[in-house]
């Protein structure tokens, strides 16, 4: 049976277009860059603040980079001001972590999101002592898809890699799962398709969060 579940933060646990886009499209206002829909900052998301930060500002039409740092300092400077709710919960993944706690499952956060972001979001979403381990980007621990994250939690909470699930939405979500040995979960409510994360080869695919307890179900359960 397994004991602990690894979450992905962006297109995962969280629907956080709304607030990227708030923050975004702010940032780029200010730079007199065009700003684009919600749904397109699904896309930029995953790959770390750098990847972030480049793609916006590339698909805005900085090519060379020159708004970098200032598109960020921008971005965080409307994030510090954005309501509880700009970060909504996926429909399901409540009740799942719910149930998880509820079968004396660990529980932890591993995203390329800032440390301190992840903390926020997560905590005030969930309250504390929901996750047992919440890690976001954090040098010089390298990001996702290198896997030393995992092995982090995975030492923390003294747990081995077959007794663990990885959940997440992204390429590099897939390969980092993999990187580390772990049964990898498409979360396909996520912002990624059943056809974008297919040839990265997830264990399993999921179309919503309580999918996920079968994953977590006794050899008696099963049997049954």
């Amino acid at each position: 049976m397994k004991k602990l579940a690894i979450f992905d933060l962006d297109g995962t646990l969280f629907d956080t277009t709304g607030a990227m886009a708030v923050c975004g499209n702010y940032a780029l206002e200010r730079l007199g860059l065009r700003g684009f829909e919600q749904k397109a900052y699904g896309g930029f998301s995953g790959g770390g603040i750098e990847d972030f930060v480049c793609g916006i500002i590339e698909a805005a039409g900085d090519r060379e980079h020159r708004f970098y740092e200032e598109f960020w300092r921008l971005y965080l400077e409307r994030q510090e001001s954005l309501t509880e709710d700009a970060n909504v919960p996926y429909d399901g993944i409540v009740p799942l972590l719910s149930a998880l706690k509820g079968r004396g499952v660990h529980l932890a956060v591993l995203s390329n999101k800032d440390h301190a972001s992840c903390m926020e979001i997560v905590e005030r979403a969930f309250g504390k002592g929901t996750f047992d381990l919440i890690l976001g980007d954090c040098p010089p621990r390298p990001p996702k898809p290198h896997p030393d994250g995992v092995f982090e939690i995975l030492e923390t909470l003294r747990c081995r890699p077959e007794e663990c699930i990885y959940v997440g939405d992204t390429q590099i979500d897939m390969e980092t799962g993999k990187a580390a040995g772990l049964h990898t979960v498409a979360a396909l409510w996520g912002y990624r398709t059943r056809e974008q994360l297919a040839p990265f080869s997830p264990e399993t695919e999921a179309e919503h969060p309580m999918e996920l307890l079968k994953l977590f179900e006794s050899e008696e359960e099963k049997i049954r």
